[in-house]
Protein backbone atom coordinates (compact mmCIF):
# COMPACT_ATOMS: atom_id res chain seq x y z
CA UNK A 1 0.00 0.00 0.00
CA UNK A 2 2.85 2.37 0.82
CA UNK A 3 4.36 1.88 -2.63
CA UNK A 4 1.03 2.75 -4.23
CA UNK A 5 0.67 5.92 -2.09
CA UNK A 6 4.19 7.07 -2.82
CA UNK A 7 3.79 6.32 -6.53
CA UNK A 8 0.59 8.37 -6.63
CA UNK A 9 2.28 11.25 -4.83
CA UNK A 10 5.24 11.18 -7.23
CA UNK A 11 2.79 11.12 -10.14
CA UNK A 12 0.80 14.07 -8.75
CA UNK A 13 4.04 15.95 -8.00
CA UNK A 14 5.10 15.57 -11.63
CA UNK A 15 1.61 16.57 -12.80
CA UNK A 16 1.65 19.74 -10.70
CA UNK A 17 5.16 20.66 -11.84
CA UNK A 18 4.22 20.29 -15.52
CA UNK A 19 0.82 21.95 -15.08
CA UNK A 20 2.44 24.81 -13.16
CA UNK A 21 5.14 25.27 -15.79
CA UNK A 22 2.47 25.48 -18.49
CA UNK A 23 0.47 27.87 -16.31
CA UNK A 24 3.40 30.27 -16.04
CA UNK A 25 4.62 30.15 -19.63
CA UNK A 26 1.46 29.33 -21.62
CA UNK A 27 -1.58 30.07 -19.42
CA UNK A 28 -3.94 30.19 -22.39
CA UNK A 29 -3.43 26.43 -22.79
CA UNK A 30 -5.11 25.90 -19.41
CA UNK A 31 -8.29 27.79 -20.24
CA UNK A 32 -10.19 24.81 -21.72
CA UNK A 33 -8.91 22.42 -19.03
CA UNK A 34 -9.99 24.68 -16.17
CA UNK A 35 -13.25 25.85 -17.74
CA UNK A 36 -12.17 29.43 -17.09
CA UNK A 37 -12.22 32.42 -19.37
CA UNK A 38 -10.06 35.34 -18.27
CA UNK A 39 -11.59 38.49 -19.72
CA UNK A 40 -8.82 40.88 -18.69
CA UNK A 41 -5.05 40.84 -18.45
CA UNK A 42 -5.50 40.58 -14.67
CA UNK A 43 -7.42 37.34 -15.23
CA UNK A 44 -4.55 35.97 -17.30
CA UNK A 45 -2.20 37.06 -14.52
CA UNK A 46 -4.31 35.10 -12.04
CA UNK A 47 -3.95 32.00 -14.20
CA UNK A 48 -0.18 32.50 -14.23
CA UNK A 49 0.01 33.15 -10.49
CA UNK A 50 -2.46 30.69 -9.00
CA UNK A 51 -2.43 27.87 -11.54
CA UNK A 52 1.11 28.44 -12.71
CA UNK A 53 3.12 29.40 -9.67
CA UNK A 54 0.76 27.83 -7.15
CA UNK A 55 0.57 24.46 -8.85
CA UNK A 56 4.33 24.47 -9.42
CA UNK A 57 4.76 25.10 -5.69
CA UNK A 58 2.40 22.19 -4.90
CA UNK A 59 4.60 19.92 -6.99
CA UNK A 60 7.81 21.15 -5.38
CA UNK A 61 6.49 20.83 -1.82
CA UNK A 62 5.10 17.35 -2.44
CA UNK A 63 8.37 16.26 -4.02
CA UNK A 64 10.38 17.76 -1.14
CA UNK A 65 8.04 16.05 1.31
CA UNK A 66 8.66 12.70 -0.32
CA UNK A 67 12.43 13.16 -0.47
CA UNK A 68 13.30 14.83 2.84
CA UNK A 69 13.80 12.64 5.89
CA UNK A 70 13.66 15.51 8.39
CA UNK A 71 11.12 17.96 6.93
CA UNK A 72 9.18 15.50 4.78
CA UNK A 73 6.44 14.58 7.25
CA UNK A 74 5.67 18.22 8.00
CA UNK A 75 5.60 19.18 4.35
CA UNK A 76 3.30 16.30 3.50
CA UNK A 77 1.01 17.13 6.41
CA UNK A 78 0.84 20.73 5.15
CA UNK A 79 -0.11 19.45 1.69
CA UNK A 80 -2.74 17.22 3.30
CA UNK A 81 -4.31 20.28 4.92
CA UNK A 82 -4.18 22.26 1.66
CA UNK A 83 -5.77 19.51 -0.43
CA UNK A 84 -8.42 18.87 2.22
CA UNK A 85 -9.38 22.55 2.26
CA UNK A 86 -9.53 22.66 -1.54
CA UNK A 87 -11.74 19.55 -1.58
CA UNK A 88 -14.05 21.08 1.06
CA UNK A 89 -14.32 24.17 -1.15
CA UNK A 90 -15.36 21.90 -4.01
CA UNK A 91 -18.02 20.32 -1.81
CA UNK A 92 -19.41 23.77 -1.09
CA UNK A 93 -19.44 24.39 -4.84
CA UNK A 94 -21.56 21.27 -5.25
CA UNK A 95 -23.95 22.54 -2.54
CA UNK A 96 -24.21 26.17 -3.64
CA UNK A 97 -23.73 26.10 -7.41
CA UNK A 98 -24.88 22.52 -8.02
CA UNK A 99 -21.71 22.13 -10.10
CA UNK A 100 -21.45 18.43 -9.47
CA UNK A 101 -19.67 17.40 -12.68
CA UNK A 102 -16.57 19.60 -12.45
CA UNK A 103 -16.39 19.85 -8.65
CA UNK A 104 -16.68 16.11 -8.05
CA UNK A 105 -14.27 15.31 -10.88
CA UNK A 106 -11.61 17.49 -9.28
CA UNK A 107 -12.45 16.81 -5.61
CA UNK A 108 -11.86 13.08 -5.91
CA UNK A 109 -8.13 13.33 -6.80
CA UNK A 110 -7.71 16.06 -4.17
CA UNK A 111 -9.18 13.80 -1.49
CA UNK A 112 -6.93 10.96 -2.65
CA UNK A 113 -3.89 13.27 -2.50
CA UNK A 114 -4.88 14.51 0.96
CA UNK A 115 -5.18 10.94 2.26
CA UNK A 116 -1.90 9.86 0.67
CA UNK A 117 -0.11 12.91 2.10
CA UNK A 118 -1.62 12.27 5.52
CA UNK A 119 -0.57 8.62 5.69
CA UNK A 120 2.90 9.39 4.37
CA UNK A 121 3.30 12.18 6.93
CA UNK A 122 2.69 9.78 9.82
CA UNK A 123 5.76 7.55 10.27
CA UNK A 124 3.89 4.81 12.10
CA UNK A 125 1.01 4.76 9.63
CA UNK A 126 3.16 5.02 6.48
CA UNK A 127 4.36 1.42 6.80
CA UNK A 128 0.84 0.11 6.21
Amino acid sequence: MRLLRRSLLYFFSAFFLVFGFIGVFAPAMLIPELHLRPITLAGLGELRGVYGGGFFAFGLVMLAGLRSKTNGPGLLLAMCIIFTCIAVGRLFSILFEQDFAFAAQTAIPEIIMALCCYYESRPGLARV
